[in-house]
């Protein structure tokens, strides 16, 4: 059994006794099925991925998984997944679908064929009827809208609904569960069984309610230097402005003269646009992750040295071990990572998921489904307390 299989829970964690049989889509290099692992309550025997970076990168890492490489839009990739279960009850699913169509980063085109993949995600939920699903995304997902009107989240808790689950959501900042990155993310969990998921934050922006502080770049990468660097380069004329600017500056703590030529249009950016030529904070957690930390508008810089983020503190920041492969060439390596679910953040939802549900899940008939009182009401899901 490969060593990441084999994590341990610590005490404390509340891990229920039993994994459940879990199916992750969209695994990618498999930030979120690692958390859920950690957790001790799920076990991920199949996943789904097309993207080869990202299966190779997952065959490395989990080499006792079913990996189902291919088009989860396919009947045939959806029956090969199937099979998996044909003799075992799938008992959850978990996965975060392609964001690009959501993400207020991009162009949020409804008509994106990656916009719709969620659709593929219902139907593989309608065929296995697990007992919990966990779907994760970019805060945008929460104001996008299909082709027809409809709020993509009402729709999604709509079918799910269907099925027989009660609905929720979360948006949570992975900074307040020991994430060393502040990074905001959508958790959508129905379960047919079991109670209301409570997650509770670990950690706190100014240490309130006798939480620790959040944990910083600095905390992340500690010990990483003695380590070679893999990472890309910066343009010179990009180098010429981060040669300006100290740690935790970014384009606006340029000379006034040099602002126009440094960022052209975007100096009329609402809300500032502070991702550009932004060299990180050692004593602040990271920002969110990009594929790529040499964007222009969304740079990544290291706080002393005038490069970008390395492959290495990247793996660090999202909380892979160290040991944890990452397959392709450096601008695969960075898509994947940036790409991910962070360790810790997936970890504490999987707890608070496992933990509202039976000790074993088998022991209550599936069939019987419990809705709760103050589930979900008619105009869409419930907001997670």
């Amino acid at each position: 059994m490969n060593g990441l299989e084999e994590t341990k829970v610590s005490e404390g964690n509340e891990a229920k006794s039993r994994k459940l049989r879990t199916l992750c889509l969209f695994s990618g290099c498999g930030g979120l099925d690692l958390g859920f692992m950690q957790s001790g309550g799920f076990r991920i025997v199949a996943a789904n991925e097309i993207w080869k970076s990202a299966v190779e990168t997952y065959r490395l890492n989990y080499p006792s998984t079913t990996l189902v490489e291919g088009d989860i839009t396919k009947e045939e990739t959806k029956q090969a997944i199937c099979a998996r279960f044909d003799k075992e009850f799938c008992e959850a699913i978990i996965g975060g679908f392609p964001c690009q169509a959501y993400s207020v980063a991009g162009k949020r085109d409804e008509s994106d064929p990656r916009g719709t993949l969620y659709e593929d995600y219902i139907r593989m939920v309608r065929r296995l009827r697990p007992i919990v699903v966990v779907m994760e995304n970019v805060p945008g997902i929460l104001t996008m809208l299909r082709p027809d009107g409809i709020p993509v989240i009402s729709w999604i808790s709509k079918r799910l609904k269907a099925l027989g689950y009660v609905v929720g959501y979360r948006r949570l900042n992975s900074a307040d569960f020991g994430v060393p990155q502040a990074r905001v993310r959508v958790f959508i969990i129905a379960w047919r069984i079991g109670s209301i998921p409570r997650i509770e934050a670990t950690h706190d922006e100014h240490g309130r309610y006798g939480l620790p502080l959040r944990r910083t770049l600095r905390d992340a990468v500690e010990g990483l230097h003695c380590i070679p660097m893999d990472h890309l380069r910066f343009p010179e004329k990009m180098l010429r402005f981060f040669k300006m600017l100290t740690p935790g500056q970014n384009w606006h703590h340029l000379p006034e003269h040099l602002k126009t030529e440094a960022v052209g249009d975007h100096t009329n950016w609402a809300g500032g646009g502070t991702a550009c030529y932004r060299r990180l904070s050692w004593d602040k957690p990271s920002p969110t992750l990009v594929c790529s930390p040499i964007q222009k508008l969304t740079t990544l810089c290291h706080p002393d040295e005038d490069r970008p983020l390395s492959v290495q503190e990247y793996r660090r920041i999202q909380q892979f071990p160290d040991g944890y492969k990452i397959w392709g060439s450096i601008a695969d390596q960075y898509a994947q990572l940036g790409n991910a679910v962070p360790v810790g953040l997936a970890k504490a939802v999987a707890l608070a998921v496992r933990k509202a549900l039976p000790d074993d899940p088998r022991e209550d008939n599936p069939k019987k489904v419990r809705l709760l009182s103050n589930g979900i009401s008619k105009k869409g899901p419930k907001v997670l307390a």
